[in-house]
């Protein structure tokens, strides 16, 4: 059955839905998924990136996830994009963090020259796919850690996007 996952998330008391059911259940999660309403930007996120895109010399900013295509327009949507040179995402791509491949491509989608990883800067908010993933293709990485998330020892670790702001502030970065 293709929709298996929707029909394990059901009551286990409720009558198994049919087919129609499910489907139409689908449909209406990945149609409320991919408008603004259920989306928002991280807190700090546009202050961060407005900073970032007033700097003398701006860096080349760009989102890596693993999210199929409908995240262009939810960029769009909680104002994000306008900030962004580029975004990739693992559906379009075939490949997704923590995959080596999934960082090359950013690298050549940058549309800088010559351009290596120990020049590149991941942000994100999962230690396995985000930092992980980052460091193994020579990238620098920075862990933001959400709710229970315990702080990694030994990496450069913040609790928000505004704490890394402050941070690139006090650093005169």
């Amino acid at each position: 059955m293709p929709h298996t996952t929707l029909q394990n998330a059901l009551p286990k008391s409720q009558s198994p839905a049919n087919e129609d059911t499910l489907s139409s259940l689908a449909d209406e999660l990945i149609s409320h998924f991919s408008t603004g309403k259920p989306w928002t930007a991280a807190p700090g996120a546009v202050n961060l990136l407005q900073a970032l895109k007033k700097r003398p010399e701006p860096p080349v900013l760009g989102v890596l996830s693993n999210f199929d295509p409908r995240l262009h327009e939810i960029l769009q949507l909680t104002l994000l994009k306008p900030y962004l040179d580029f975004v990739l995402t693992s559906h379009e791509q075939q490949c997704g963090k923590p995959n080596v491949q999934f960082f090359r491509k950013a690298e050549k989608t940058s549309g800088l020259e010559n351009l290596v990883g120990s020049h590149c800067l991941h942000i994100g908010n999962n230690y396995e796919l985000d930092y992980v993933g980052a460091t193994n293709a020579g990238w620098n990485a920075v862990f933001i850690k959400q709710g229970g998330q315990k702080k990694e020892e030994h990496i450069l670790t913040f609790d928000s996007l505004s704490a890394l702001h402050s941070y690139l502030a006090e650093q005169g970065e």
